[in-house]
């Protein structure tokens, strides 16, 4: 989970470790946190525990502006589900926290933004807005889905604090007020001559799409 002053890091669940139960809570936590700590949940298929199965894996990120002692006080108390403990909180400077948004790993010179010969990837993406929380039923059809389609990737990004308190007419951005978080749709592609499953699973986007509206 990163985390903090700002701290870095990331805490995981699959299905099997409770991630639907913790993704309904996170629905109706996240956009409501203070100012300071904001949690991005990250949905991706992965292998289970028994060979050729697949599950869901939610990944908990987020920035937190203080330290690590409020951190825990403040999500233990809020979203407990989630089972924070101090050693998955790392603290860092910001520019290395710009490193870990990145994907980079934290302690990496900085001089690594400078250079120009970064991994290129091909993404198709589609975006929705929540208005009201997605039930259990509703996101166990999503995982179905997901698994169905097993390439796709999904963002929940909350849209609180500051973004909360902006008009949708105040700026060319209308999607603030009255959504209360973001979902991204996205397909990862390495390459441009990618083989047809994959070119039918981003083209598949829509299905999934209509499964986080049910």
């Amino acid at each position: 989970m990163l985390f903090g002053g700002p701290y870095g890091g990331t805490v995981s669940r699959t299905l099997e470790k409770n991630a639907t139960e913790i993704v309904h809570r996170w629905q109706e936590v996240g956009p409501e946190l203070p100012e300071d700590l904001s949690i991005r949940t990250v949905i991706e298929v992965v292998n289970g525990t028994v060979s050729s199965q697949k599950t869901v894996r939610a990944t908990f990120v987020a920035m937190f502006l203080g330290d690590a002692s409020t951190l825990l006080s403040v999500l233990n108390r809020r979203l407990p589900e989630l089972g924070l403990v101090r050693s998955v909180c790392t603290e860092t400077s910001w520019i290395q926290s710009v490193l870990f948004w990145t994907d980079i790993r934290v302690g990496t010179s900085e001089i690594v933004l400078l250079q120009s010969n970064i991994t290129v990837n091909y993404i198709k993406r589609k975006s929705d807005y929540v208005r009201e929380p997605i039930s259990r039923t509703g996101l166990e059809s999503i995982w179905r889905k997901m698994i169905e389609l097993e390439i796709p990737a999904m963002a929940f990004n909350p849209y609180e604090g500051m973004m909360a308190k902006i008009s949708p007419t105040a700026t060319p951005f209308p999607y603030r007020a009255d959504n209360v978080w973001k979902i991204q749709i996205c397909v990862i592609l390495k390459s441009r001559n990618v083989p047809c499953r994959y070119a039918i699973s981003a083209g598949s986007i829509e299905k999934l799409g209509h499964a986080a509206g049910s």
